[in-house]
C-alpha cells in the first residue's frame, strides 16, 4: 500500500537536501501500485499497546516537519499523485506548490471518516486551499475541495446505511 514511515520522512529531508544543493525543483512520486495510503497503522497500534507517547508523538511531528519543509522549500514542489492516495499520502499533495494527478486518482484525508483528525495538517491545507479559492473565485476548485472535505463522511454514513440494513433484515 507504499504506507509513510520513518524511513519516508528521512528519504523527504534527503531529497529536499539533494534538491537545494544540486536540482531546479523536485517531483514526489513513484513507480508503486498506489502513490501512499497514509500512515503505517500497523505500527502506530503497536505504538500505542506500548504506551510509547512519546514515540508517537515524535513521529508525528517529524512527518508534520518534512510536510512544512516541503511546503515552505524555497524550489518548486511537484506531487504526481496515482491510484490510492489517502491521508498522509494526500497531505503530503497538499503540502506541494503544484499537483498533477493521473486519471485515476483516489485521493482524500479518509481518516476524519473513522474519527481521526489528519496529524500531517491536512485539514488545515484543505481549509487554505478552499479558501485561497473563494478569492479567486474558481468554482471548479471550490466544488472538488467540498467533494474532498465531505467524502469521508459521506462514505461513513454510507456505512452506517449498509450496517442498519442488515441488521433490519435480520
Amino acid at each position: 500500500m507504499n504506507t509513510i514511515g520513518a524511513d519516508t520522512v528521512q528519504m523527504t529531508r534527503d531529497a529536499l537536501k539533494e534538491v537545494e544543493e544540486k536540482f531546479d525543483g523536485l517531483v514526489i512520486g513513484n513507480q508503486a501500485e498506489n502513490f501512499s495510503a497514509g500512515a503505517n497503522l500497523m505500527l502506530m497500534l503497536f505504538e500505542i499497546q506500548d504506551e510509547n507517547w512519546d514515540d508517537i508523538e515524535a513521529v508525528l511531528k517529524a512527518f508534520q516537519d518534512s510536510l512544512m519543509a516541503v511546503k515552505y522549500f524555497e524550489k518548486p514542489v511537484v506531487a504526481a499523485p496515482f491510484g490510492l492516495t489517502l491521508a498522509g499520502g494526500c497531505e503530503v499533495c497538499l503540502a506541494c506548490d503544484k499537483m498533477q494527478a493521473a486519471a485515476e486518482t483516489y485521493m482524500g484525508l479518509v481518516e476524519v471518516g473513522v474519527g481521526l483528525i489528519p496529524a500531517g495538517g491536512g485539514t488545515k491545507e484543505m481549509l487554505l486551499a478552499l479558501q485561497n479559492a473563494f478569492r479567486r473565485r474558481s468554482t471548479q476548485t471550490i466544488f472538488h475541495l467540498f467533494a474532498g472535505l465531505l467524502r469521508p463522511w459521506a462514505w461513513a454514513r454510507w456505512l452506517r446505511a449498509q450496517r442498519r440494513r442488515k441488521s433490519s433484515v435480520l
